[in-house]
């Protein structure tokens, strides 16, 4: 059986070459000129729109560990075993939208024997799609050969599709709990090839594998998420594309549990008397690098600098609001702002001007967009959490 340790001591014996992090290459331009985050960029180019649709919620999710560590001087790769290390990525990542299945075993003891490199040689990941039917790509100084051995080892056989050399554990979306590998990711892993740019990619099927590797069209190419990364004006450490349905209007809580129908009829009034909110056609959003990241109990021994703190880079969250025409941006741009001054949180009832430090949202009349800025309260950048709470009045109305 091969040991974490062995992997990594084989990895070391490899040249500087090999660990160096893989080129990226683009496969179209942004009409905007280079985009600020060329990394979501490149992962929306790689995603097929048979695959992910602004239908779904969330069609990607991005995660970039390399833009954090650099934020928060950490280096990549590193020792597991060096606690310290360990529990400053631990904490500089805790927000970071790697895939399910690598963000939820990385610390298993068996993670580096069923996938053959270990999440410190991750640099970025991205989910594609929505279940059943999801890409898992990862970037980051990845060996291929210590990859093929736990394949090999874990039962993977090599396939050929249209010339690209595809490692299979099963066709199709079979799960066996007897292997470690489908134990451990059921069957988003079952198939696995590295594309031209050192990008490795996974699949749930071959099938699935097939469109990847043959997508003419992307969601790169969907004017509004042109619109969106035009509108961004920092890249993003995680970040998400969000299709129009996770912006419709809220219900208000009283019309489910009414203490009478005078408390029904209220709420509708107060509903109709407020100006509606520009329909949101799509948007990215996501958090920006930085801090601060001291939220969890240091080692024994161990003790935060709050001078290090201080000075750590904030992190923020990042809206790019996507609507029909500069009048609609311009128009909700004006009630985000209103809102998050006089408005609460659906979730724990409590005023926005209590969660976050500062706002602001600027109208793009070119772009016919938003850029919402929020710096929360003593915290990072928990853009996710509002998102999937679908706690978003300061936007929805």
């Amino acid at each position: 059986m091969l040991s974490r340790r062995r992997f990594v001591s084989a990895a070391l014996g490899f040249s500087a070459l090999a660990l160096a992090t893989p080129p990226i290459a683009h496969a179209q331009s942004s009409p905007a000129g280079t985009p600020v985050d060329p990394l979501l960029w490149d992962y929306l180019s790689l995603s097929p729109i048979s695959v992910a649709t602004l239908d779904q919620a969330a069609p990607v999710t991005v995660g970039n560990a390399q833009l954090q560590a650099d934020t928060l001087g950490l280096t990549l790769p590193f020792d597991l075993d060096d606690e310290e290390a360990l529990y400053a990525w631990i904490q500089a990542m805790f927000t970071l939208t790697l895939p399910g299945p690598i963000a939820t075993n990385a610390l298993r003891p068996d993670f580096t024997l069923n996938t053959g490199f270990d999440i410190t040689q991750i640099q970025s990941g991205a989910e594609i799609g929505e279940p059943p039917n999801m890409l898992t790509y990862l970037r980051g100084t990845f060996i291929p050969e210590a990859i093929e051995t736990a394949q090999q080892l874990n039962g993977y056989q090599p396939v050929d599709i249209n010339g690209h050399r595809v490692m299979s554990l099963a066709p199709d979306a079979a799960i066996d709990l007897a292997n470690p590998v489908q134990a451990m990711a059921l069957a988003r892993l079952n198939n696995a090839t590295f594309l031209d740019d050192g990008t490795l990619v996974y699949a749930s099927t071959l099938g699935l594998m097939e469109t990847a590797l043959s997508a003419s069209q992307t969601l790169a190419d969907i004017p509004q998420l042109q619109r969106a990364m035009a509108t961004l004006d920092a890249p993003l450490m995680s970040s998400m594309v969000l299709g129009p349905g996770n912006f419709l209007p809220g219900i208000p809580m009283e019309l489910f549990q009414p203490d009478s129908q005078e408390d029904i009829a209220g709420v509708m009034l107060t509903m109709q008397a407020q100006e509606p909110a520009p329909v949101v056609l799509a948007a990215i959003a996501g958090s920006t690098a930085g801090g601060p990241v001291s939220l969890i109990e240091p080692p024994e021994g161990s003790t935060p600098d709050p001078v290090a703190l201080a000075s750590q880079p904030r992190s923020v969250s990042k809206f790019a609001l996507v609507y029909a025409t500069p009048e609609d941006a311009q128009t909700a741009a004006q009630q985000i702002e209103s809102r998050l001054s006089t408005g609460s949180s659906s979730t724990s009832d409590r005023p926005w001007s209590e969660m976050f430090a500062s706002w602001s949202a600027v109208p793009d009349a070119e772009q016919s967009s938003v850029l919402l800025t929020i710096e929360w309260i003593d915290r990072p950048a928990m853009t996710q959490r509002l998102v999937f709470s679908r706690d978003l009045g300061f936007i929805t109305g």
